[in-house]
């Protein structure tokens, strides 16, 4: 009984042993006159070398243009739209924070861009630059509405007197919007 299960167990080690996958010795890479970092046995790059040209794409049929990044010359500084805002005399104050947003339409939830307002005087003007991003980078190529919000507690979250401009503006030309924020 033993030796039949010794049997079995050489018959398993000897399965499991074969069914590795084959493998291919490399052949060593040619003889470089690149000098070599000794440390880390890796060829020490030459000032005047350039990168090696990547390899060609083997699905192109060469008749798609080269795609180029190019670098936004947007001046950051650049007001999109600016204007006043007043407040009705029935709005209670002072209020904490003033939330200025750029949107696309009248019902959206997502700005474009935004500003925050810190202990905000009123009138106030404001005014929303291409920096002043909400979330993340944003194009603002169509006409835009003006959403404000008084927050008491400064989370944008929790705010009240919110309204909206009742007209969209043409953004980069536009520095005369005007709203009123109402109870």
């Amino acid at each position: 009984m033993n030796f039949s299960r010794s049997l079995v167990f050489l018959a398993l080690v000897f399965a499991v042993g074969a069914c590795g996958d084959d493998v291919q010795l490399a052949k060593a890479p040619a003889k470089s006159d690149a000098p070599v970092n000794h440390a880390h046995g890796m060829p020490t790059p030459s000032p005047a070398s350039s990168p090696a040209p990547a390899p060609a794409d083997p699905f192109s049929d060469g008749a798609a243009p080269a795609i180029e990044k190019a670098a936004s010359t947007a001046n950051p500084d650049e007001v999109v739209v600016g204007g006043t805002i007043e407040i009705d005399p029935a709005v209670k104050l002072p209020s904490k924070t003033l939330f200025v947003y750029l949107i696309g339409s009248p019902t959206e939830r997502i700005p474009l861009l935004a500003r925050r307002y810190e202990n905000p005087q009123f009138p106030l003007q404001f005014a929303i630059r291409r920096r002043d991003t909400a979330m993340g980078a944003a194009t603002v190529d169509k006409p835009v509405y003006v959403r404000a919000m008084l927050s008491d507690t400064g989370d944008v979250m929790k705010g009240r007197s919110k309204t909206v401009s009742e007209k969209a503006f043409e953004p980069y030309k536009t520095s005369d919007a005007k709203l009123t924020l109402k109870p």
